[in-house]
């Protein structure tokens, strides 16, 4: 008969120390992962030493990194360097594959949330609103020549380093010069600029060189070809910030809303022409 036990724990004491349950104590037990110590004859209560913690603790860790009961098992019984790495290199290569899929989730998600808000925009509504301040990655300033190949060196070194990316979650666009907007001419840009509205790519914010500020806009979504409508976009805009006596405070954001990615005819394209004002 065992009345007391040494240097022991309960099944509580020892579950608690684990931050496990009992009834996950007891199924660790009852798929031969772990073995009390001792039990007592009469009451049939389980004692465990610092062994079974040390078993234990390798249990919960091993659980909570995703590991099979069966995995855990063969760890416990075949204990050496080579099942070690085994184990975590197989394991490794699942959460890199989960990793990866995640990363195509929230790419899908970015694009369904880009469609849900193009059915929701109205058009050719001139607003007035506070953008925050946004990170973007923006080319090197254009030749305000036309036909300058350097601008089209520009522009390619530019999407290059978005081919590296996933592009398709990003909002690109460019700036129209603040002199231009005021001129109403559409072109030439200035920079072209690209911006990770949904926070979704990590490697993103290594090519971030340009922070916008915190502002308000004038702003206005345009359907059409960008070249034949911008003008009379920019000229919807200027009744407004001239009717409430506002002034142009820097460079136009011109965005695409909707793409070549979701239409392949440019007079369905959606723009968001965006003037600072004070």
């Amino acid at each position: 008969m065992v009345k007391s036990i040494r240097n022991t724990f309960t099944s509580g004491e020892i579950a608690k120390l684990a931050n496990i349950s009992k009834q996950t104590l007891s199924y660790y037990e009852k798929e031969k992962l772990l073995k009390p110590a001792k039990r007592n004859q009469d009451n049939n209560y389980a004692y465990y030493s610092l062994a079974e913690h040390h078993v234990l603790e390798m249990i919960v860790c091993m659980r909570r990194l995703g590991f099979s009961i069966k995995d855990i098992r063969e760890f416990l019984n075949y204990r050496d360097e080579n099942i070690v790495s085994n184990l975590l290199r197989k394991k490794e290569e699942l959460i890199l594959e989960q990793k990866e899929l995640m990363a195509k989730m929230l790419s899908v998600q970015t694009i369904l949330r880009k469609t849900d808000h193009i059915r929701n925009l109205i058009l050719d509504r001139v607003l007035l609103e506070q953008l925050p301040e946004y990170e973007m990655y923006v080319s090197q300033n254009l030749s305000s020549m036309d036909g300058d190949k350097n601008n089209l060196i520009i522009r390619l070194n530019f999407l290059k380093n978005l081919f590296r990316l996933n592009n398709c979650d990003l909002t690109t666009g460019w700036f129209l010069s603040q002199d231009n907007t005021k001129k109403f001419q559409c072109s030439p840009v200035s920079r072209f600029f690209a911006m990770d509205n949904y926070n979704c790519i990590d490697d993103f914010r290594k090519l971030v060189n340009h922070k916008t500020k915190n502002q308000c806009y004038v702003s206005i979504y345009g359907k059409g070809n960008y070249h034949h409508c911008c003008e009379a976009w920019i000229k919807k805009c200027f009744q407004f910030i001239e009717r409430n006596e506002l002034e142009i405070n820097g460079d136009t954001i011109v965005s695409f809303e909707k793409d070549y990615w979701i239409t392949n005819d440019k007079n369905e394209y959606v723009f968001k022409l965006s003037i600072p004002v004070k």
